[in-house]
């Protein structure tokens, strides 16, 4: 059978096949999971890999004016450090704006209605501003995609001159307090509403609506459930909804690979050459904890079957080998084998890395001559892994 899908579970068993470890319980299982976690996140660090390039847009948005508000500070039955907006409405994205009143930037904490606002705790005027007050409200920062690595290329769809700066010269560059004129610098720091996350950052703020197409390399989709077997499903040929019996199914396993046994036997991994699935599928929504949807069209009916859950591994197929191989070297030094061991690992992994690098080639040959294929790939000794 060819596989079109890996999983987690499958790395997990594969490296444990090659080192000989076992596969249920114990402390390998654990320290396996964690070297083909390093080696996926790493395996993205060694080359600018064609497979984690992709389009993304920034859309910005106009900055509001309309009306006018007043700023309770403290004691309004609404909450504390309330603007309410007279004669306008907030738009939806006010939440992840700024409030710009006599010529000073307040953050926006919340928006709890079409007219109110809550300012930050600390960001905030302080004091009461009286109702007929004018203001602008404008957004400066525009959240990336998850797992945005490092922005590659920026098209602009507009006639801003707009120019990158770092964070440090961008900060520097807010500092001056200008708020008129269409944006003349950008960068890409820390989301203001989610740590975790960053964002495309404008100086000065949109004052329209524009868009910019983006060229991002982002860093592989992290693991969200490892190997979910409780229950039985069933799907109709052709179907793409599935029914569990038994089941608690979580938005965590939406983009997951869900595999079909039979009636009397769990579906096993790639590798294995016993009770292989009968079927497989890309999990595209959860409606609840008996009801997902798949991506595709189901290529056979299977009634009350058991059945595995596991997120699929974000790698290109050209990558697996080495994926896996780095993985093993990992296990290998976590469990402290013999230096024999680890150095023919670290050589193995060598090898799959160059290869990996080779096929990773989107551009044809007859357009603009031959491509080397190791162009952008960095050896196992440039990686510094001793």
């Amino acid at each position: 059978k060819v596989a079109e899908m890996r999983t987690w579970l499958d790395a997990v068993e594969l490296v444990l096949d090659v080192v000989g470890g076992q596969k249920t319980g114990g402390r390998n299982i654990g320290l396996a999971k964690v070297a083909v976690q390093e080696a996926v996140q790493a395996l993205v660090d060694m080359r600018d890999w064609n497979y984690y390039i992709e389009p993304d847009r920034v859309l910005t948005v106009d900055q509001y004016a309309t009306g006018t508000i007043e700023y309770d500070h403290t004691g309004h039955g609404s909450g504390e450090r309330l603007v309410t907006l007279t004669g306008g409405t907030f738009p939806s994205w006010a939440e992840r704006g700024t409030l710009l009143i006599d010529s000073v930037p307040y953050k926006v904490s919340t928006r709890e209605s079409s007219t109110e606002l809550i300012l930050d705790e600390t960001v905030n005027p302080q004091v009461d501003v009286a109702s007929g007050t004018s203001y602008t409200l404008y957004q400066e920062a525009f959240i990336l995609p998850a797992g945005y690595k490092r922005l590659m290329r920026v098209d602009r769809l507009n006639n801003w001159d707009c120019q990158y700066l770092s964070p440090r010269a961008f900060q520097q560059a807010r500092e001056t307090l200008e708020f008129s004129g269409q944006p003349r610098y950008f960068t890409v720091m820390t989301d203001p509403k989610d740590a975790r996350r960053q964002a495309m950052w404008f100086y000065p703020a949109p004052q329209s609506e524009e868009s910019f197409d983006l060229l991002i390399e982002r860093r592989p989709v992290p693991l969200s459930v490892y190997d979910y077997k409780t229950g039985t499903v069933t799907v109709s040929l052709g179907g793409r909804s599935v029914t569990g019996s038994s089941t608690v199914f979580t938005s965590g396993m939406v983009g997951a690979v869900i595999r079909f046994g039979s009636t009397g036997a769990l579906p096993q991994g790639l590798e294995s050459v016993e009770n292989q699935y009968a079927h497989e599928a890309i999990i595209s929504a959860r409606t609840s904890d008996t009801v997902i949807t798949l991506a595709t069209d189901a290529v056979q009916a299977s009634s009350a079957v058991k059945h595995r859950i596991s997120s699929r591994i974000d790698v290109a197929d050209s990558m697996w080998n080495a994926m896996i191989s780095n993985a093993r070297w990992r296990f290998l030094r976590h469990t402290a084998a013999p230096a024999s061991q680890q150095a023919a690992a670290a050589d193995l992994f060598g090898l799959d890395l160059e290869l990996a690098a080779g096929a990773d080639q989107n551009s044809p040959r007859t357009m603009g001559g031959p491509v080397d294929p190791y162009l952008a790939a960095r050896t196992f000794e440039q990686v510094s892994y001793s």
